[in-house]
């Protein structure tokens, strides 16, 4: 499976472990507890304590359901895209200023930010 989201800016990451059930690649976006957690690097199935980015960081995605140019971005795990659309999806956080798409499938910069935490 290809990577959903691509870290480009690390800010001040906040970590927090969680046990996975599968294997995932560098970059993927789980949805646990009703909030978005990308993996920073490859997980393999039942590893133990491994380091999820809770928030923080600016990414990178080509995925995306329709054109975006700015605001609030969600993370829609059953269809694996980033929305604009809340229904149905959890915050991920913000679309860096400038830096949205003209159509589905477009490359976005989103910084982290889900349920509005703050770096700090």
């Amino acid at each position: 499976m290809a990577n959903h989201a691509e870290l480009i800016v690390l800010q001040g990451v906040q970590k927090v472990n969680i046990r996975p059930t599968k294997g995932m690649t560098a970059g993927e976006i789980i949805v646990y507890d009703g909030y978005p957690y990308v993996t920073p690097l490859e997980v393999l199935e039942d590893m133990v304590n491994v380091g999820f980015n809770a928030w923080g960081g600016e990414y990178r995605s080509e995925c995306t359901d329709a054109a975006m140019s700015g605001g609030d971005v969600y993370w829609d795990a059953e269809n694996e895209k980033f929305t604009q659309t809340k229904a149905g999806a959890v915050h991920f956080g913000r679309i860096t200023p400038g830096c949205g798409c003209g159509k589905a499938g477009g490359s976005i910069c989103v910084i982290h930010a889900p349920n509005g935490t703050v770096q700090g």
